[in-house]
């Protein structure tokens, strides 16, 4: 074999190890959104974006607005807030008896980071205490805001138990759509 021949192959078989890796990446939670849903997109466009279709979660919160996880089972701890139509927050979590989606913001931090993660990686960024919370530890960490969008990250325990993302009034709320 030529050494041509030798080093297309080599490279052949670095390209398909790789491929599968980097296919396999979970999205990254953003301010606008998580992988190729949006905020802002409406429910049709967001089922094409995940190949999957969306269900609503009972109770919903009001005939204008309701959250929305895949109707297929997959990713559990991911969910969709809808405002009229649209989807305005995306809310990363653990569900009952499973594990949170390994989905991380664009710097890292995820379910499980720590408080010293959070802090080193967006200093104090805007906390509040948790609305529910046990403990002063309990907090909402608004990070990674525009004047219209934003990232919530939640810690409980001096860890991180929940992110969301989406408008800047929709991550506001403390439950459901209120």
């Amino acid at each position: 074999m030529s050494r041509w021949k030798a080093r297309v192959a080599v490279l052949i078989s670095v390209l398909a190890m790789a491929a599968p890796a980097n296919a396999q990446q979970p999205p990254v939670l953003e301010n606008g959104g998580l992988g190729k849903v949006r905020i802002g997109m409406g429910i049709k466009e967001a089922e094409r974006a995940i190949g999957a279709r969306l269900r609503s979660l009972i109770p919903a919160y009001g005939p204008g607005c309701w959250l929305a996880v895949r109707a297929d089972g997959i990713d559990p701890g991911l969910s969709y807030m809808v405002e009229n139509g649209l989807i305005t927050r995306i809310d990363i979590g653990t569900p009952r008896g499973g594990a949170a989606p390994a989905t991380s913001t664009a710097k890292g931090i995820g379910v499980g980071s720590t408080a010293t993660d959070v802090e080193r990686t967006y200093g104090g960024g805007n906390s509040a205490p948790a609305p529910y919370g046990h403990d002063d530890g309990d907090r909402w960490i608004a990070v990674e805001r525009t004047p219209t969008l934003g990232i919530v990250i939640a810690m409980s325990g001096g860890k991180v138990v929940g992110m969301w993302a989406g408008r800047r009034d929709s991550i506001a709320y403390t439950e459901g759509c209120s």
